[in-house]
């Protein structure tokens, strides 16, 4: 978990799967968001049922058995609502707001929001300039105390100012 990040999440992972978690600096995780690591069933077999993995037979890691798609990048600066399920394979851009109870399956973009199950996304929270303006400028990798100087800045909704003042610093 990145530097100042905070969380009330649930990872579920089972002991034969494969995917991480990592999340980026200054996230916003919600009671009871869940990151789902793997246990992605098969859905074209005759059977979901893992049967290698749950009666131990060889070759566990084929025909039918549980699996992750990959693993579960969340960005920077991102805020997933309470109840929200992430599921493996997903990365999250810098930026995003995930809503609570949402259900993630694929990748959402930078400074996206999305909300509802299957997650889609209802609109950006700025323009493609201004994302990557913010992108380039990286304020989540400048030092704490940089950071707390210019919290007044980071705080408002003067996006294009601030993306003025610091562009050229970046």
């Amino acid at each position: 978990m990145g530097r100042h990040s905070y969380a009330k999440m649930r990872v579920i992972a089972h002991p034969w799967d494969t995917g991480r978690v990592s999340i980026g600096a200054f996230c916003s995780i919600a009671w009871d968001a869940t990151f789902m690591v793997g246990g992605n069933h098969c859905g074209d077999c005759v059977s979901t049922f893992p049967f290698r993995i749950k009666f131990q037979l060889p070759n566990a890691d084929r025909d039918g058995a549980a699996a992750s798609k990959g693993d579960i990048r969340v960005g920077n600066d991102v805020w997933i609502g309470s109840g929200a399920l992430i599921l493996s394979g997903v990365e999250i851009g810098d930026g995003a707001i995930i809503g609570a109870n949402a259900v993630v399956g694929s990748d959402v973009r930078p400074y996206a929001v999305v909300v509802g199950n299957p997650a889609r996304e209802i609109r950006r929270r700025f323009s493609d300039a201004q994302v990557a303006a913010l992108e380039e400028i990286a304020w989540w990798d400048w030092p704490i105390e940089e950071i707390l100087a210019h919290v007044d800045m980071l705080g408002a909704r003067r996006v294009d100012e601030f993306i003025a003042k610091y562009k050229k610093a970046a």
